[in-house]
């Protein structure tokens, strides 16, 4: 609903919602969605979110964030662990 909101502002069929008040509720449904956690298939986002028109955040953008730090740690991890053992 997010997307709808986000996309149509300022143009004729502008819906009038704050786009705060639609990331609340993506919030709420997103806690909702944990219930059903056994059967998604999605590792990260688990439904719709309109805070990427909100911060202007490609969609991509916002997932490649979400992996990239898990990515860099394990990189420190294995760098830290080949020179322990080149010592």
């Amino acid at each position: 609903m997010g997307a709808v909101v986000a996309s149509l502002m300022g143009h004729d069929l502008d819906t009038g919602m704050n786009l705060s008040n639609i990331s609340e509720y993506s919030a709420f449904w997103e806690q909702t969605r944990t219930l059903y956690a056994p059967f998604e298939c999605a590792v990260t986002m688990k439904s719709g979110n309109a805070d990427v028109y909100q911060n202007e955040i490609p969609g991509g953008q916002y997932t490649n964030l979400q992996f990239q730090p898990q990515g860099v740690v394990t990189y420190y991890f294995s760098s830290a662990t080949l020179l322990q053992e080149l010592k």
